[in-house]
Formats: C-alpha cells, structure tokens, sequence
C-alpha cells in the first residue's frame, strides 16, 4: 500500500509540473503575440510611406495614369499594402468603383484584418485617397507631402508605443504564467 501512494504522489506531482510549464510557455506566447503587434503597427506605416513615395513618383515624374500606377506601385509593395494597392489599382482599371477614394476606403475597409493600423492611421489613408484625383500635379503633391508627414508622425508615435509596451506585454506575459503556476502548486 505505501509504495503505490507514493508512486500515485509523485505521477500527480509530474502531471503538475507539466501543467505549469504549459501554463507559463502559453501565457508567454500570448505576451510575444500581443507584444509583436506594436513592431507589426510601425511596419505597416513603414511600408505605407515607401509605397506612397513610390506612388508620388509614378504620377509626378512618369505621368502614369492613378490606376496602373496603382498597380505598378503594387507590384513592388510587400504584405497587405500590396493587396491594398492591388485592389485601389483593379477597381479603377475596371471601373467598379466612382472615385480613388471610395477605391481606397474600400481596400482599406477590406484589409482591415490584415493590417495592423490604429483608427487614426486609417483615417488618414483614407483623407488621402479621397484626395487623389482631385486637383492638378502641384495640388497632388501637396497632398503626398502632407501625408507623409502626418505618417511620418504616425510612425514616430507608433515606435514610441512600441518601445514602451512590447517589453510590458511580454514581461508581463512571462509573469502572469509564473503566478498562475505557483497558485497550481
């Protein structure tokens, strides 16, 4: 009788130890994916900007028309603001949209899962698609720098963010498992 105890005592006691060391790589992995999606927020705007420099360029200097610029900017963009490209570029080609920016709203509405921008972000897309189209060059560039700079901020605001709680997300994913596991014990 006293060896089975003791042989039950300690199976339950490996069975506990597994269980906290589930409840610690869980919790942690939780803090990394929350935490990781501050870096994702600033290389989204990253990318945004690059592509939308690339854009300035196809119009102010190659003279493409708004929707194989699109397209050809597309083409050279990477993650979600490819397909957002693609898509503003695809319905402007085959006219299923009115304007840029009903085009733009909508790819933007669309990935809206794929991207990792705040609200504020997305409205400041979508000012600047409602944007294009409307007026000579001269007033289109005025357009590309006045979002560049408010992305610009943007991504100064959304490294700031990052710095201060990545490392809080994940810490405190670490301990959150750690405490639960000594509660278990």
């Amino acid at each position: 009788l006293g060896p089975a105890v003791g042989q039950r005592r300690g199976g339950m006691d490996l069975l506990k130890l597994v269980g906290c060391l589930f409840v610690i790589i869980s919790s942690s992995g939780i803090g990394f994916l929350l935490g990781s999606r501050f870096g994702e927020r600033v290389e989204d705007i990253r990318n945004f900007r690059t592509s939308i420099q690339m854009l300035e360029t196809e119009i102010s200097y190659s003279h493409t028309p708004l929707p194989e610029a699109f397209v050809c900017v597309a083409k050279k963009s990477g993650g979600a603001v490819r397909a957002i490209f693609e898509h503003v570029g695809d319905s402007l080609g085959s006219r299923r949209s009115g304007n840029v920016g009903d085009a733009f709203a909508s790819a933007l509405n669309r990935s809206s899962g794929s991207v990792s921008l705040s609200p504020e972000d997305m409205e400041i897309l979508k000012s600047f698609g409602h944007s294009l189209g409307c007026s000579d060059v001269d007033g289109q560039m005025k357009c590309f720098k006045l979002v560049s700079k408010q992305l610009e901020a943007q991504q100064a605001k959304a490294e700031q963010e990052r710095g201060k709680n990545e490392r809080m997300y994940k810490s405190l994913g670490v301990l959150t498992g750690l405490a639960v596991s000594i509660l278990l014990l």
